[in-house]
């Protein structure tokens, strides 16, 4: 397990305050009409501390709600570890429900609804899937139950994915002339990949993925800005095309019984900074914080797509959201109904 990481608000707070788990002791807990202590709380990011992921979002989320305070003094302090030694982005349901940490990083990846995530051009920027999502996740829609036991503090959306190649991509037809281009694929992606015209590669995972572009093993990928310059895409790789294909979503959810655990006004406190709102604020924020990674990938590098190819590139992907809709109705849920909530959503987005 990698070396655990405290958070400088937990240690300036533990010289002043001694420091309770959330296990609790006797007479902490729920029904308390007093809270008065400090409770701690373990939370793990699978993404590192220089992420823009953690930096933009779940590093203010500690600071606000830690420098907040109850009616009669109860804090809350966070002992945040990382990366993949605790659990993985794979594993990060499992992990949550069973309490291997009291709260974390979710990946939209392995639950239904977060597929929602990878619909090419469904969420016009990050606050509006942040803010639609966040509601959507706390509705019925979870026919399968599969957050039953997360409470879903905030929704984290990635910056949208760019192409990022050794191939030139500059209309739609160069995903398939003169050859068709070999493109990573999460399993998600697969459906716009093949959309596109290019053949999804599956089974590369982020730490192998800027070796399969050294080596010619795909000819590139969809990545973010701030994921580039991390995890070396932007090195390995000649030629980028903005075309803000769509946000993955993470979330940062907590273990629903530890949290029902809690004293009442810790979970007021609590819930008082995990709104849709906030959520599409961080959001929002995240996605300003491109603007430092586009110039590190080097603004001259960068092409923007023109909105008229832009348009044949929507045209060819037009039936991905109705076909994951379809998927989903096949799985138990309501797709056509989750996909016409979260246009409403998405409309109401107050940023």
């Amino acid at each position: 397990m990698k070396k655990i990481l405290f958070i400088a608000l937990a240690a300036i707070l533990a010289l002043s305050v001694g420091l309770v788990g959330c296990g609790g002791t006797e007479g902490e807990g729920e029904g308390e009409t007093v809270w008065n202590y400090t409770i701690t709380l373990h939370m793990h990011s699978t993404a590192m501390i220089y992420t823009s992921l953690f930096k933009s979002v779940y590093q203010p989320w500690i600071w606000e709600v830690g420098n907040d305070t109850g009616p009669d003094g109860g804090k809350f302090v966070f002992n945040v570890t990382f990366g993949e030694g605790l659990y993985t982005p794979e594993t990060s349901l499992d992990a949550i429900s069973a309490g291997t940490a009291d709260l974390g990083q979710i990946s939209g990846d392995v639950f239904d609804l977060g597929g929602i995530g990878y619909l090419p051009w469904f969420f016009p920027n990050m606050s509006s899937t942040a803010y639609s999502t966040h509601i959507l996740l706390t509705e019925n829609w979870d026919a399968q139950g599969e957050l039953d036991d997360i409470k879903v503090l905030i929704t984290s959306p990635l910056q949208p994915n760019q192409w990022f190649g050794n191939v030139n991509v500059t209309e739609l037809a160069n995903f398939t002339t003169p050859v068709q281009l070999d493109v990573r694929a999460e399993t998600a992606e697969v459906p716009t990949i093949e959309a596109l015209g290019a053949n999804a590669i599956p089974g590369i995972s982020t730490g192998d993925l800027a070796n399969a572009l050294n080596l010619s093993t795909v000819d590139g990928c969809f990545f973010t800005y701030s994921g580039a310059l991390a995890f070396g895409i932007k090195d390995v790789t000649s030629y980028t095309t903005e075309v803000n294909l769509y946000p993955r979503l993470y979330i940062l959810g907590m273990n629903k019984a530890i949290y029902d655990a809690l004293p009442a006004d810790a979970k007021t406190l609590l819930d008082s900074h995990c709104t849709p709102t906030i959520s599409a604020g961080y959001a929002r924020a995240h996605e300003l914080a491109q603007t430092g990674a586009k110039m590190g990938v080097g603004l001259s590098r960068i092409y923007v797509l023109p909105t008229p190819e832009l348009n044949n590139w929507k045209a060819a992907c037009a039936n991905v959201s109705s076909d994951w809709a379809t998927e989903m109705d096949g799985l138990g849920y309501n797709g056509t109904g989750i996909l016409d909530r979260a246009l409403e959503l998405i409309s109401a987005t107050p940023l």
